[in-house]
């Protein structure tokens, strides 16, 4: 089975069977169903509405949800067979919120109200809704059965987060995900890592597509990330993280 995750700014719509990720603070997933072709597909967007900004059309909830129908209408889908599922929207601190200023500017909000209110203008259920509170979410949906799992993430004060993570490397090395897209820079890291004797490797990844896969898989403490890279380089990743 196929599984995919969404950065900010992402979308996608899938018509054989796919497991779609992501992690949401104060952005918003909105989880489109087919049910009659079984199939569906999910975006994640960081900004209610494109008012000229700069950022990629994606991360603008006017423009993800308008594509991301689209995209369903396109694949064959009849909007009469469409429900949706939305998510997120959580006042969240930390790198999981779009910005340090969204609790203030009422973002979370506006995220959630851009979704239910185009929803329902395109005359699409939503058939649940799991959105705001001070908390991150996990979310994890079937393509084909339009199965959903959510799982909270708890919120820390910036001193807890780094308390858990004194606590969590207390009394065992520090996991490191090697990312680069060159075999020969991957073995070289892994032997430096594996020599130093306080780090290990948890795992490798070829490019940043791999490497939001294995984070997600392995939640790693540490990467090492080639700044050249095909597909998407490494400040570019950085900055969608």
């Amino acid at each position: 089975m196929e599984r995919r995750f969404l950065l900010p700014g992402e979308s996608v719509f899938c018509r054989t069977e796919t497991i779609i990720s992501t992690l949401l603070g104060s952005c918003v997933a909105v989880c489109l169903y087919d049910n009659a072709r079984c199939w569906g597909g999910m975006n994640h967007y960081m900004l209610p509405v494109n008012t000229g900004g700069s950022l990629e059309p994606g991360k603008y909830g006017d423009i993800a949800i308008h594509n991301l129908i689209a995209v369903a209408r396109s694949a064959g889908s009849r909007k009469s067979n469409l429900v949706a599922s939305v998510y997120g929207g959580g006042h969240v601190i930390g790198h999981l919120g779009a910005a340090s200023v969204a609790s203030v500017s009422g973002i979370p909000e506006r995220n959630a109200e851009i979704a239910l209110e185009l929803l329902a203008r395109f005359g699409i259920p939503v058939i649940h809704q799991d959105l705001g509170g001070r908390n991150g979410r996990k979310l994890h949906m079937n393509s084909t059965s339009n199965q959903i799992e959510v799982s909270i993430i708890q919120r820390m004060t910036e001193h807890a987060v780094v308390e858990e993570r004194r606590e969590r490397l207390a009394g065992r090395k520090a996991r490191v995900l090697i990312v680069d897209d060159s075999a020969t820079v991957r073995r070289l890291l892994r032997r430096c890592i594996e020599e130093s004797g306080d780090l290990e490797v948890c795992g490798e990844a070829e490019d940043a597509y791999d490497a939001r896969e294995k984070i997600l898989e392995l939640d790693p403490d540490l990467l090492t990330l080639d700044v050249i890279m095909p597909r998407m380089d490494g400040n570019t990743f950085l900055r969608k993280l």
